[in-house]
């Protein structure tokens, strides 16, 4: 898992001192291996976040195909990491609307 991270935070040019925002994070242990790399940095997890139903209408896949994916093992951390999370975003609504939450969010000032 720690070449993994490295990997990530060389494929994101990651600076030491500027904080690390992330989303996609699937598993509790690259959480804890991200932030055991960059002590004493700032890193804030976005959970993204959207209905069933949204995602259905979204997808090309059927509802089963949908329903096959979300019971795999690698979604076995899900609900723990939406609870490990800085911000759960609900992607639900428009785009626009998404994104302004998330930048209003990410303007606010980091404590840790």
């Amino acid at each position: 898992m720690c070449g993994f991270c490295k990997a990530v935070l060389e494929e994101g040019v990651f600076v030491v001192g500027q904080g690390l925002v992330l989303d996609g994070v699937r598993h509790l242990s690259a959480l804890s291996t991200l932030k055991a790399l960059i002590p004493q940095q700032p890193l804030k997890l976005v959970y993204l976040e959207s209905s069933v139903t949204e995602r259905i209408k979204r997808s090309s896949l059927n509802p089963g195909q949908l329903l096959r994916l979300d019971s795999h093992s690698v979604e076995s951390d899900a609900g723990a990491i939406r609870n490990a999370a800085d911000l759960v975003l609900n992607t639900s609504g428009s785009i626009d609307d998404c994104f302004a939450h998330l930048r209003s969010w990410a303007l606010q000032p980091c404590v840790d």
